[in-house]
Parts: structure tokens; C-alpha cells; sequence
């Protein structure tokens, strides 16, 4: 009983915060997409450098604010910039002539950035080929542009392949149907060992999907994925509403969390490749991307079990409200998710 009792206790502080939720990402069709500013540089040779510049959009559908980049005095503007709106972005693509060395050796600075997670991600790809990547997350930070006896990353370390443990976590925690899908297997499973069963499947089963789609080895197109993963937060809210303990998803939560686990590893190598993966060390940023997920992940269970058991005390029809409220608003925030993105990827 006193299991039961900290497991349903948790769903009376949690509907504020879905509701909250609701009306912070309601109108965002990608709402579990972690969305820093995206710099990609590509130095083909030649001092030339073509330059895509990538920030989220504002409710107004324009970029909304944030950092800028800030490129070496020397570099010159080749015409005007082109500007696009696509999935949530607002991007800029123009080139620069930077001298025959291009931005070989030098740095590149940011405006704009502080900590309220208004991070800028790097991309920089070098006449080699080779993709370098570094999240800059304070105005101080600058990009070293790799040249001869210089290593590219953030100014300060050697290893910019780290800055994906970070890009895990934050995907995680600022992703909210991967957590509401995570909050339902909480609500559904009572018993410690079987709830502890179940995220492990949910874990392995997202992290074989991940690898899969990340090496290119099996794939499945974006907007699909991303509107059967808005469902099937839907169906598991259906399922921990009614409490029933007759159905395969209560008898063998390990099975379907494993099952849908499939879809969410397919959405979260969809986030990791809009990041993309330095070239010359693909698995271990897989590796720090994941482990960055789970621990977001593991995280938020314990906050959640947390909550459970300080809100133990309180009375079955209290419980029994949270129990509803919180299924509800999670199923008709899904709901809403899944009509949007099927609309999207059908074109409106």
C-alpha cells in the first residue's frame, strides 16, 4: 500500500506543470526538439567560407533572441544574405572571403549567449572534411577554427566531443513528450522492480534505434516519427486513466514501453542529427549523447518518485483528482501534438 499510495501521490503537484507545459509549448509542432542556435561553417579552401546561420523561431514565426556569431574582422560579406523559415527555424545562409587561408587558425566569437540556455552550436567543416563540433554557452567562449598545429573546439578544451554528454542531458529535460511519455510508465507501473524493468527496456530499446539511425544502418523519415510519438504518449495516458490491470500494457509494461522505446530512439537520432556528429569521432559522441539522455532521464524518474513519496499523506479522492488531472491534460497536450504534426508532414 505504501508503494501505491507514493507512486499515485506525485500526480497532484504535476498538473500545473503540464499545464504550464501546455501553454509554453503548445503552439510548436517539434515540441520535444532540443534547439540551440546552430552556426555551420564550411571552409571548402580558397579563403572562401559558406556560412548557415540557425536560430529557433518566436511566436511570430521570426528568429527570436539570442546569440549572434561574430567572425574576424578581416572576413568580408559576398552579397546578401538568404533568408528561409523551416521547421521551427529561422536560417541565414551567406558566404564570406576570409584570405587565402580562410578561417584557418583563427577564432570565431558570439554575442548574446547566457545562462539562460541560450547556447549556440557549432559546426565547422574543414577543407579535410572533417566535421568539428562545439557548443559555446557564455559570450567569453570563442570557436578555435582548426589550422595547422591548432585543434578546433571551444577555446579552453581539447575535446569538443564532450559538449554531447551536454546535448543529451538538455535534449532530455527540455524535451516534453519524452518526459510525459516517461511520466505515464511512473503513473502505470506501481512496483519498484517492474517500474526499474520497464525504463530499462524503454532505455535499450531507444538506444538501438539511436545507433541504428545515427550509422545510417536503418532509418525511417522524420515527421512520421515524430507524430507516432506525440500517439503513443497518448495511448499510455489512456492506459494510466483507467488503471486497469487486465491489459498487456499493465501485465507487460516492460514490452510496450520496449516497443514504443523503438519510435523515441528514431525521434532522438532525428535531434542528434540536426547536430550532427564530428566525423572522426562518431561513436563516442553517440556514446556521450546517450549516456547524456539517460541521465536526464534518470533524473527526472527520481524527481518524480521524489514528489511521490513527500505527497504520500494525502487523501485517496485527492490522489484519485491528480489522477485524472494529470492523464488528462498529458493526453490532450499529445493529442493536440499528433493532430499538428500530422498536419505538417501532410503539407496543411
Amino acid at each position: 500500500m505504501k508503494v501505491r499510495r507514493s507512486r499515485i501521490a506525485l500526480i497532484v503537484l504535476v498538473p500545473a506543470l503540464l499545464f504550464a507545459q501546455l501553454l509554453l509549448f503548445a503552439g510548436s509542432a517539434a515540441a520535444h526538439r532540443f534547439a540551440p542556435s546552430v552556426l555551420g561553417v564550411n571552409d571548402s579552401g580558397g579563403g572562401r567560407v559558406d556560412v548557415m546561420w540557425r536560430v529557433p523561431s518566436s511566436s511570430s514565426g521570426g528568429p527570436s533572441a539570442g546569440p549572434a556569431p561574430v567572425f574576424p574582422i578581416r572576413c568580408e560579406r559576398l552579397g546578401n544574405p538568404i533568408a528561409s523559415v523551416e521547421s521551427g527555424y529561422v536560417s541565414e545562409r551567406y558566404s564570406l572571403q576570409c584570405g587565402g587561408n580562410g578561417l584557418a587558425g583563427d577564432s570565431i566569437a558570439f554575442t548574446g549567449i547566457d545562462g539562460s540556455g541560450r547556447h549556440a552550436l557549432v559546426r565547422y567543416t574543414g577543407p579535410d572534411g572533417e566535421l568539428h563540433t562545439a557548443m559555446m554557452r557564455t559570450s567569453a567562449e570563442r570557436f578555435r577554427v582548426p589550422g595547422e598545429g591548432v585543434e578546433g573546439g571551444a577555446e579552453g578544451s581539447s575535446h569538443s566531443v564532450g559538449a554531447y554528454l551536454v546535448i543529451g542531458v538538455e535534449h532530455i529535460l527540455l524535451g516534453p513528450d519524452h518526459l510525459l511519455f516517461v511520466l505515464c510508465i511512473v503513473l502505470l507501473v506501481r512496483d519498484r522492480k517492474k517500474l526499474f524493468i520497464t525504463i530499462t527496456a524503454f532505455t535499450l530499446a531507444h538506444s538501438i534505434t539511436l545507433a541504428l539511425a545515427v550509422l545510417d544502418i536503418f532509418t525511417l523519415p522524420s515527421p512520421p516519427v515524430e507524430a507516432a510519438i506525440a500517439l503513443s504518449i497518448v495511448m499510455l495516458a489512456a492506459e494510466s486513466l483507467r488503471q486497469e490491470r487486465d491489459t498487456v500494457t499493465a501485465q507487460k509494461p516492460w514490452l510496450v514501453a520496449f516497443a514504443f522505446g523503438l519510435l523515441h530512439g528514431m525521434g532522438f537520432a532525428g535531434a542528434l542529427a540536426e547536430v550532427g556528429l564530428p566525423s572522426n569521432q562518431v561513436p563516442a559522441a553517440l556514446v556521450l549523447f546517450n549516456v547524456g539522455v539517460e541521465l536526464g532521464q534518470i533524473a527526472f524518474v527520481l524527481a518524480l518518485l521524489l514528489v511521490g513519496a513527500a505527497l504520500a499523506k494525502l487523501s485517496e479522492s485527492w490522489k484519485r483528482r491528480g489522477l485524472l488531472l494529470t492523464c488528462y491534460a498529458t493526453g490532450c497536450l499529445a493529442a493536440f501534438w499528433t493532430i499538428e504534426r500530422v498536419v505538417a508532414f501532410r503539407g496543411g
